[in-house]
């Protein structure tokens, strides 16, 4: 497993993010304030699928898309 995934910070407001995960295991991100996403160590992506992302400028944060 791939942990403690940390994301840049978006450029401009509303900007998308698409993070694919094309590896056999899966990827897990840091907590919120290390990783700027807002669901932290909860946000997962399974091997071999994606999930996309939006910026908020607001809070500096990217906001998983269901």
């Amino acid at each position: 497993a791939v942990t403690s995934t940390v994301l840049q910070a978006g450029y401009h407001p509303g900007q998308s993010l698409t993070v694919m995960n094309q590896g056999g295991s899966s990827i897990t991100f840091a907590a919120a304030t290390t990783s700027r996403v807002v669901e932290g160590t909860n946000a997962v992506i399974q091997s071999f699928t994606a999930a996309e992302f939006r910026w908020c400028e607001l809070d500096s944060r990217w906001y998983k898309q269901r």
